[in-house]
């Protein structure tokens, strides 16, 4: 597993830290890692690159009880970065534009990101 602070700071592997708790709780190492126990105490998102043993995968813990996401490392998704205050979070770049829209926005209301992402689709798209 590899760690990564936001901005590309990448941290020491903790693989016997993780293989200890797998072995503590009973189950495997790719339980243990892919567990929602990673706290962010710190200023900016990190990244865990994981690994279920189907699918690789990237998780993204942000600071400040913010939101975490996750989304396969295959799959071409990328991540906006957006500082609020002393805070760097990160988003998903649903729509591959590079800016942080309403409908990617975690921080917002469900109905407001909603109505933003309807405003993109097409009659036929949303009587589906």
């Amino acid at each position: 597993m590899k760690i990564t602070y936001g901005r590309g700071l990448t941290v020491a592997t903790v693989a016997a830290a993780l293989a200890l708790t797998g072995c503590a709780s009973g189950g495997s190492t790719a339980d243990a890692t892919a567990s929602p126990g990673l706290d962010n105490n710190g200023n900016t998102y990190i990244t865990q690159e994981l690994d279920d043993g189907q699918t690789h995968f990237t998780r993204v813990v942000n600071p400040n009880g913010g939101q975490v996401l996750s989304y396969s490392a295959d799959g071409g998704m990328s991540i906006i970065e957006q500082t609020d205050g002393e805070y760097t979070y990160a988003f998903k770049d649903l729509d591959g534009d590079g800016e942080l829209d309403p409908a990617e926005d975690w921080r917002l209301e469900g109905s407001e990101r909603a109505a933003d992402y309807a405003t993109g689709l097409s009659k036929e798209q949303m009587a589906g």
